[in-house]
């Protein structure tokens, strides 16, 4: 189809946007490329006018080179243009209301009022035989096509409107007045006179097709309101100046041109012209004009295919809003715009956003298209696909079938839509693994696409994939291969290499290598998409909140193809693959440190960041409190509301900082870089779970795969083991927390055996280890590991500490250190979790517990006891601190959650004595708490009301550090409450999401001496959702946390060595922790000399009084597996010496340099 002939298309059609339906491709990740339609913006919506009017203006003479012609003089008159009187107009273009006949001259002097009129005067001339009215017809056609042939002059083409005019008469006394030849006919001569800039005749043609169709179809159908919006924008530019009628003008010429880069893949220019057409719009219409909203959403389509996420949303967003308001919630375009809006949520992973939208879109083209309608057939099509990603089969295949047959009918077997219903069809039987009905789905849908669109378009890219994907299921690779290749290359043309679809065309052909065993051709291609993978996922995440990107972070591939691929090259380059994992890490975390400090230091933002703490305090207190019964629905609800504010508004802090952004300057740093800054003594080791896959035996190899980064060298060890790492980690953990010593040193052993003794090999010489852990690692206490030496631990061979990426290692260790000349300190302990938070004096609030962990009562609220040991614990720090002047002490109710955010900001030393928690799933579901109390997005079908059973996203899972905070003052009592007792004020609970908002940047160090302040949910490649997270990203350089419930006498006493050692002996704070933990473990004695207290687990679980006579009655073995027993290296070996067990002291993690 040439160039001209496709314009001429769109342009009948285009009067409002895209009016045809453009098909365009949106590949899932890795296993299907599934085929969304987004749907055009179509005002005429009824397919049998469409068809006839078709037949009837383009077959007129037959020839293509006519239809050619006709459209050439067409364009010639629209450069030309013609000029109608001036009438003053003020205000913007509303909706005009029906049912009046204005009389208007037309260029030639002729008044023409309505249709009737116009038959009427073609009376006298005609026959009224039915034949000589067809026959008189066939020769006003050959006429009109001579007229507009022969001469392209504006005289010849204002004959030609007569005769059209003529043509209208016949037709309605044909057909009748209200017949769809008449009214296409009508839209035929308002669009031109329109286009022709000849108002006053325009006007008039659309006052009389207004009058008929709200006669056929009411005022209040879609159809009606579009010719509203039209007499009204002819009304308005009637009183515009030419100079601004040129602009509007302009403006749809921008948007036809768009439309069709746009229908050949060409997605970059068409965004050029779509935004270049809003301006246009804007400047004449305004923005809340559907031509305005039109051009906007086309914009949105172009940078959705883009893959430009982030900025495809908030104009599908307002595109939504302005149809609603100008269109109603029953017309097409709005049910368009739910659509488009909705495979864009898709397209980011946000399955539970997509679904009501869909479901809602397809209700509305039910009601106004009928079934047998183009875009309802689109409508389900889209619809099936959300349930086949969300793998609900029995619910796509239905919806499936009924568009194949719709769009059969309508469309017939060689269009590009029913191309598309053959190729999804197959695709959901290849997911259930049926591929004879698969394959000749897919090769009709790819020759479908060949003779339509062509081999360079998206789509026919699409189906060389997705018939590759099923060779290389049914083992066929070399059938598979040059498929691929050829969609890669067309992906490459098409799409540009920075798209997402090119990442995943480079993923599943590297697949196809990997399982052909070419190893080295594949690893290049996985290299190159996770790159890819990673620029796009930054991209988004500037611009976006942090649980959306996480939610598109989920769809995409994580290194671990790339790694396992890595293991069966000859040579590999440790160095290249652990650059490629790293750069693909921690990509979110740097971006929103990095907002952080740009929206600290944007005095516009400041108040946004203000609104969005509430919202967080809000949020926070509402996940926490189990709702009574009556009040889970009006508390979902709530919770959907506050979300949903939470993350617009941090989508809007995005915005405000970006310009902000791009000043910075972005120094990547990879592996190298750490390497230069790294000394002789120190080693960065990254431990990653992972696996690999045996091809002859079918089975799969669990490994860990340890990266050690020194000064001089970057080593790669692949640890295979027969046992879960995972499975026997855990074990020993519990071990150590259970007091089950023999069954701690056991496992102890062998898990040192297993996982660290090949990594010790490469540490020689090494005394400071920094680990990036990965999953469930990041929960092991390594410090407590069997050491170097028989009855020794790891602790006491080098200082430990964890960073969350390689990227902060080097930050922190080319940041100028600490140290601060006059260094303040905010301490909090001895809270009272029972009275009203208020202005406390310095008296110390006695407490009733030894251990820093709730007291949880099912189906109530957390119940937090006091805490004794931690007045004393802040008592002795106030006196090792020497900068009394600069010291601020919260206690009893005045440690209340207010006052805590108020201080913290701008303390070097932040020590926090409480009680702390983690609400995994087992903990939430124990205080009485289930999924469906927190779930979001709740999903309803629109034509049932009825709640679908697929569970959405809960509000956790959303924010994952609401699931951990530290405990202040009033924690016991309950909340103030709404109108439906549902909690609004301040629970005394900060989370770690409230705490990442606040400015910590200078704090060198803070300490949470409290339980779990070490753990949260793992998050992939941005590590552990915690506490200590939130202390960082909020700015602290270095935090203090424990791994599990501590003992409140044990940890008072490491404290107090801890402070010792940092403030009086000037050790770093790796060193000083280290020192601390090694002296309680030594010294079982020391914590009852520190405190007072006798550590309760002593007591309860521990055998630490058995008399030197038994002691030494015990062989060697029995005395290491013991665990609690020391062989001391100073003494004769026959003098045993206690060990304070791990569970008191090494819980207690560092996270940051330790510097």
């Amino acid at each position: 189809m040439s160039n001209f002939l496709l314009r001429r298309i769109i342009e009948s059609y285009i009067s409002d946007g895209i009016q045809t339906i453009l098909n365009s491709g949106n590949k899932s990740n890795l296993s299907f490329f599934n085929i969304r339609i987004s749907k055009a913006d179509s005002r005429d919506n009824d397919l049998s006018a469409y068809v006839r009017f078709n037949d009837e203006i383009f077959s007129l003479g037959g020839s293509p080179m006519r239809r050619l012609i006709l459209y050439f003089s067409v364009c010639v008159l629209l450069l030309c243009g013609f000029q109608s009187p001036s009438v003053v107009n003020e205000g913007p273009p509303q909706p005009v209301p029906s049912g009046t006949d204005q009389v208007r001259q037309d260029l030639t002097g002729n008044a023409v009022t309505s249709a009737e009129g116009t038959a009427e005067k073609s009376d006298e001339s005609l026959s009224p035989s039915k034949q000589v009215l067809l026959q008189k017809l066939a020769t006003l056609n050959t006429e009109f096509n001579t007229q507009i042939q022969t001469n392209q002059t504006r005289e010849s083409v204002l004959n030609a409107l007569q005769i059209r005019e003529r043509i209208l008469a016949i037709q309605a006394k044909l057909h009748g007045i209200t017949s769809p030849e008449v009214i296409e006919n009508l839209k035929w001569l308002a669009n031109v006179t329109f286009r022709f800039r000849d108002l006053d005749r325009a006007e008039q043609y659309q006052q009389r097709l207004l009058d008929i169709i709200t006669q056929k179809y009411g005022k209040e159908d879609y159809r009606a309101i579009d010719i509203k919006w039209e007499l009204s924008t002819t009304s308005f530019l009637r009183g515009k100046t030419p100079e601004q009628v040129q602009q509007f003008h302009k403006g749809r010429e921008q948007s036809e041109m768009g439309a069709q880069a746009y229908s050949i893949g060409d997605y970059g220019l068409a965004v050029e012209f779509f935004e270049n057409a809003t301006q246009l719009f804007l400047i004449t219409v305004g923005n809340e004009h559907p031509q305005y909203a039109s051009a906007l959403n086309n914009m949105a389509l172009s940078y959705h295919w883009m893959g430009e996420y982030a900025k495809a949303e908030p104009h599908f967003k307002q595109v939504l809003a302005i149809r609603k308001k100008a269109l109603g919630e029953r017309h097409p375009d709005y049910a368009n715009s739910l659509n488009n809006l909705a495979l864009l949520y898709e397209a980011m992973g946000e399955y539970a956003r997509a679904e009501p939208l869909m479901l809602q879109d397809l209700a509305i083209s039910k009601i106004i298209l009928g079934e047998q309608h183009p875009n309802y057939a689109i409508s389900l099509n889209n619809l099936a696909l959300l349930y086949q990603s969300m793998e609900e089969y029995s619910k796509a295949k239905p919806l499936f079938l009924q568009a194949i047959a719709i769009n059969k009918a309508l469309l017939g077997e060689q269009h590009p839509d029913y191309a598309t219903s053959l190729n999804n069809l197959a695709l959901l039987y290849q997911s259930i693994g049926d591929h004879s009905q698969a394959e000749p789905l897919l090769q009709q849908a790819l020759a479908i696409r060949k003779s339509v669109l062509g081999e360079l378009h998206p789509d026919y890219a699409t189906s060389l994939n997705n018939l590759a994907l099923l060779y290389e299921a049914m083992g066929e690779y070399a059938r598979a291969e040059p498929l691929f290749q050829q969609d890669l290359a067309i992906s490459k043309t098409t799409l540009g290499e920075q798209h997402p679809d090119y990442a995943i065309s480079l993923c599943n052909l590297a697949m196809l290598y990997e399982a052909m065993r070419k190893y080295n051709q594949a690893e290049p291609l996985y290299r190159q998409a996770l790159k890819i993978q990673t620029a796009n996922l930054q991209q988004l995440s500037v611009s976006q909140g942090e649980a959306r990107a996480l939610t598109y972070q989920n769809t995409l591939n994580d290194f671990q193809p790339l790694l396992a691929c890595s293991r069966h090259i000859e040579a590999p380059e440790p160095a290249i693959l652990y650059e490629a994992i790293t750069e693909s890490q921690g990509v979110i975390s740097q971006v929103l440190i990095d907002r952080h400090e740009l929206v600290l230091d944007n005095p516009a933002a400041l108040e946004k960041q203000q609104e969005l703490r509430q919202l967080q305090r809000e949020l926070a207190t509402l996940v926490l409190e189990v709702p009574q019964p009556e009040q889970i629905e009006a508390r979902q609800q709530r919770l959907g509301q506050l979300n949903q504010q939470k993350e617009d508004l941090e989508q809007e802090l995005a915005r405000l900082s970006e310009p902000f952004r791009r000043e910075l300057v972005v120094q990547k740093t990879g592996p190298a870089n750490l390497q230069q800054e790294l000394n002789e003594q120190q080693a960065l080791v990254h431990l990653i779970l992972g696996g690999d896959y045996n091809e002859d035996t079918k089975e799969s190899i669990p490994l860990v795969d340890a990266f050690i980064v020194r000064r001089g060298s970057l080593d790669w060890i692949q640890i295979p083991h027969q046992d879960s790492v995972l499975e026997l980690a855990s074990t020993w953990r519990s071990a150590l927390i259970n007091g089950n010593s023999d069954t701690a040193y056991q496992l102890g052993a062998k898990l040192r055996k297993q996982l660290w003794q090949p990594i010790e090999a490469k540490l020689k010489g090494v005394k400071t280890i920094y680990f990036v852990l990965d999953g469930e690692l990041s929960f092991l206490p390594f410090s407590a590991l069997p050491g170097r030496e028989p009855g020794t631990i790891l602790l006491e061979d080098y200082q430990l500490a964890t960073v969350s990426h390689p990227r902060e290692l080097y930050r922190q260790l080319t940041e100028e250190s600490g140290n601060p000349q006059s260094p303040s300190f905010l301490a909090m302990g001895a809270v009272d979790y029972d009275s009203k938070p208020q202005s406390a004096t310095r008296e110390l609030v006695a407490g009733t517990s030894s251990q820093r962990a709730p007291v949880v009562n099912r189906g109530v609220t957390l119940f937090w006891n006091k805490l004794p040991g931690t007045g004393q614990e802040v008592e002795r720090l106030t006196e090792l601190w020497t900068e009394d002047e600069r010291e601020q002490i919260l206690i009893g109710a005045q440690a209340s959650e207010s006052q805590l955010q108020q201080l913290l900001p701008g303390k070097d030393y932040i020590h926090l004595a409480t009680h702390g928690f983690f609400a995994d799933e087992k903990f939430r579901s124990f205080q009485g708490h289930n999924q469906e109390q927190d779930q979001l997005f709740a999903l309803r079908q629109f034509s049932e009301d009825n709640e679908l059973t697929r569970r959405g996203p809960t509000v956790t899972e959303r924010n994952p550090l609401l699931l951990t905070g530290i405990v202040c003052a009033g924690a016991n009592r309950p909340a103030a409450t709404d109108e439906f007792g549902l909690p609004s004020g301040n629970d005394g609970i900060m989370t770690a999401q409230e705490i990442v908002s606040l400015d910590l940047r200078g704090t060198e160090l803070v300490v949470l001496s409290a339980c779990e302040t070490g753990l949260g949910k793992v998050g992939g490649g941005e590590g552990v959702y915690g506490l200590q997270r939130a202390f960082q990203l909020a700015g602290a350089r270095n935090v203090l946390g424990s791994l599990w419930s501590v003992d409140d006498a044990a940890t008072a006493a490491l404290m107090k060595l801890f402070y010792t050692k940092l403030w009086n002996e000037k050790l770093p704070p790796v060193e000083a922790i280290r020192q601390a933990q090694l002296e309680i473990y030594r010294n079982p004695e020391l914590i009852e000399k520190l405190t007072g207290q006798r550590a309760s687990l002593f007591d309860t679980e521990e055998n630490l009084t058995e008399t030197d006579e038994e002691l030494t009655q015990l062989n060697p073995q029995e005395k290491l597996l013991r665990g609690d027993l020391k062989l001391n290296g100073n003494v004769p070996k026959q003098t045993l010496q206690r060990r304070t067990p791990a569970r008191l002291w090494a819980a207690w993690t560092l996270q940051g340099s330790g510097m």
